[in-house]
């Protein structure tokens, strides 16, 4: 298997899965970063009917999961995640509540607000019996500050990469902010309800989240469901 470089390295020796950055020999980069065009073509397709390259590196974030829904099962299976229940969880409905900041604070992206988070709490209560609401963040400390008045519902410590996703999929519901690290945790999980914000960058049309999921605005002001 070989990728193309966007900055940060793979982690996918969590699934015993090994990289090589190396084509050998020459190949032509075929690069979509747009969002998925329903009821089309892929857009990498066209371009790579009028390649006449003998290798190809196709490049960009193919994030909907019907681009793969015919080997959606292969791709679980592939990417299996040990489980990592929290303590103290036997009979809980535990909601992975996912909480994106970090470099996000220093990028263009934009935050998923407090609102967004206490509106799909609210809407989480009346769709699971007795949930414990499990808050994973790169910074845990906003997050005490953020939900501390909220009941059955406690921060992790900061995990590694490793301890998150597999904290994360191992949850029984989801509420994600917008960073496709929750995605992937959530879609590979395979478990409802999910609530995922409707825009995923900086108000553009992304169409990220299946239509299973229920979708709120980021900011919280009014509330829609896919």
């Amino acid at each position: 298997m070989s990728y193309a470089d966007y900055g940060r390295p793979f982690s996918l020796g969590l699934f015993n899965i090994s990289i090589d950055p190396n084509i050998p020999g020459t190949f032509e980069v075929i690069e979509y970063n747009g969002t998925y065009l329903p009821d089309r073509n892929w857009p990498t397709d066209d371009a790579i009917l009028r390649s006449s390259a003998s290798q190809i590196r196709i490049a960009g974030y193919f994030q909907n999961e019907k681009y793969f829904e015919p080997v959606a099962d292969e791709i679980r299976a592939t990417f299996r995640l040990q489980p990592r229940r929290p303590p103290d969880s036997e009979g809980r409905t535990v909601v992975a509540v996912h909480v994106r900041r970090g470099d996000f604070l220093v990028t263009e992206h934009d935050l998923c607000r407090p609102r967004y988070y206490f509106q799909a709490i609210q809407i989480m209560r009346g769709l699971v019996q007795d949930p414990l609401f499990l808050v994973i963040s790169d910074d845990p400390t906003w997050c005490r500050e953020t939900f501390e008045f909220i009941p059955d519902l406690t921060v992790a410590e900061s995990l590694s990469g490793k301890d998150a996703i597999e904290t994360l999929s191992s949850c029984d519901a989801f509420i994600l902010s917008n960073s496709t690290f929750g995605w992937w945790a959530a879609w590979l999980a395979n478990r409802s309800p999910v609530i995922a914000p409707n825009r995923f960058l900086n108000g553009r049309t992304w169409l990220i989240c299946p239509d299973r999921w229920i979708t709120l605005p980021p900011d919280g002001r009014e509330v829609s469901a896919s």
